[in-house]
């Protein structure tokens, strides 16, 4: 006999544990939550469907800012790279000892990046 305290009925509708399925596809903490939301929403005596879908909603625009913040950040150290790559290359050549250059030759073609 299951503990009505821990697992009450709106816990337990379909085949499949909300936890077990979770657990399962190795579901973050928010992720788990949008689907544990959904998955009970209307069940639980007294509350309607529209009060877990705006709990689903909640976890789901956490999880929207959190990969839009990873985009960013991603592009930032992308952004960094390439300016970083791009001033050692300038430094670099300022270093270099000056060449004569023949006004014929092909030895200033910039550097391909």
């Amino acid at each position: 006999m299951e503990n009505k305290e821990i697992k009450p009925d709106h816990y337990k509708s379909g085949k499949n544990d909300v936890i077990d399925f979770c657990n399962h596809h190795e579901l973050d903490f928010s992720q788990g939550n949008v689907v544990k939301y959904v998955a009970r929403a209307g069940k639980k005596p007294n509350v309607p469907k529209l009060v877990d879908y705006k709990k689903a909603r909640e976890y789901i625009d956490r999880l929207i800012e959190q990969e839009e913040k990873e985009i960013e950040l991603s592009a930032n150290r992308e952004t960094y790279f390439r300016d970083s790559c791009g001033i050692e290359h300038a430094l670099s050549e300022v270093r270099k000892p000056k060449k004569k250059v023949n006004a014929n030759s092909d030895t200033c073609n910039p550097p391909k990046i």
